[in-house]
């Protein structure tokens, strides 16, 4: 299958899914930058203490090649959380890549449950202080 076919349906999913947490603009050498916020899923919005917004560079070859990810606009998350994180989200693309699967749902995924399982609630937060 073509990949530019595997990505376009990939990011109409991702806008589908995200709305209008979901951004698409043209990067260096036009590749693909997107931007997705991430929020831990199944919160109400009074309990979300954690998000972050992945920045993705797709390049040419994706999915046969890692995308570059970058962190935005974070909240909740300290410096050594944010590098976990980032390492769970290489070593998942790595897997993908070998095997050309599309990937940034499934980070997205790996995003959600991370902020999840570090999510800081915030009512909580203030009850303690």
């Amino acid at each position: 299958e073509d990949l530019s076919t595997c990505r376009t349906e990939e990011e109409q999913v991702l806008s589908v899914i995200y709305g209008s947490d979901y951004t698409r603009k043209e990067g260096a050498w036009g590749q693909p930058l997107l931007s997705i916020r991430v929020v831990p899923p199944d919160l109400k919005p009074e309990e979300i203490g954690s998000e972050v917004t992945l920045s993705i560079t797709v390049p040419k070859k994706y999915p046969y090649v890692v995308p570059a990810i970058e962190f935005l606009n974070t909240q909740g998350l300290n410096e050594e959380k944010l590098q976990m994180l980032h390492k769970s989200l290489m070593n998942r693309a790595t897997e993908c890549a070998e095997v050309g699967l599309v990937m940034i749902c499934e980070l997205v995924q790996v995003t959600e449950d991370f902020l999840l399982k570090y999510n800081r609630n915030p009512i909580v937060e203030n009850m303690s202080s």
